[in-house]
């Protein structure tokens, strides 16, 4: 079986989803925290996620640049470490004080209107860096983690009909209807936990970070 050719290949493969889920998620809840918190119309979340997308191309140059002093795992490790620590600047620390505040109830249903301040006024620059640099992070992982994977697919596999780029794209569809449904979950929620919409689809993001990461440091030397 493909899969378990080598442990080099679903772990790679684990990567690839994490980077679109949260890419997806990223992208598909912009407009809806932009507003929520900064009051931004649709033009201006749309403004900005262009931008964002302008970035490909020279991230894309600048990761392959990268790769000839650095060796795929390496880069990928690195990469997870930058999309950690944009999840880090974007996370709300003001609405964690108050879900302590109010840990007992946390999965009680409430029809409170107002949402938790982000961050005071620095909230805007601090989504706007955090965004950014997960971004940065996530648009890097993927090509490298695609030419690591290419390399661990046996030679007789790929090109057959069922090979690693079908796996990657049928799981890359899976993980973008995964993260979709994700920030439709959050954004109808009316429990107290999910009222700061920010940490709600942060943390779980944060957390496959953590998890990829552990992935590839355990399977490092698989890794070639």
């Amino acid at each position: 079986h493909i899969l378990s050719y080598n442990v080099g290949i679903p772990v790679t493969i684990f990567v690839i989803m994490c980077a679109r889920i949260n890419h997806e998620i990223l992208f598909s809840s912009c407009a809806l925290v932009s507003n929520r918190y900064f009051k931004w119309n649709g033009s201006q979340a749309s403004f900005l996620l262009g931008l964002l997308t302008a970035l490909v191309l020279p991230i894309n140059y600048i990761v392959e640049r990268i790769s000839r002093s650095y060796d795929e795992r390496t880069a990928i490790k690195r990469s997870i470490v930058i999309t950690g620590i944009g999840f880090l600047v974007m996370l709300n620390y003001v609405s964690f004080i108050n879900l302590i505040i109010h840990l007992r109830t946390l999965f009680n249903n409430t029809s409170e209107k107002a949402y938790y301040p982000y961050d005071w006024i620095f909230g805007t620059v601090q989504y706007l860096c955090g965004l950014s640099i997960t971004f940065v992070g996530m648009t890097s992982i993927e090509p490298t983690t695609l030419s690591l994977m290419s390399k661990l697919l046996p030679a007789k596999r790929k090109n057959i009909a069922i090979n690693g780029g079908s796996i990657v794209t049928i799981l890359s569809l899976a993980a973008r209807l995964l993260g979709d449904a994700h920030v439709l979950f959050v954004g109808l929620s009316h429990r107290l936990i999910n009222m700061d919409i920010v940490n709600s689809l942060v943390v779980p993001s944060f957390l496959l970070c953590l998890l990829a990461g552990y992935l590839i440091r355990r399977h490092f030397f698989f890794l070639i």
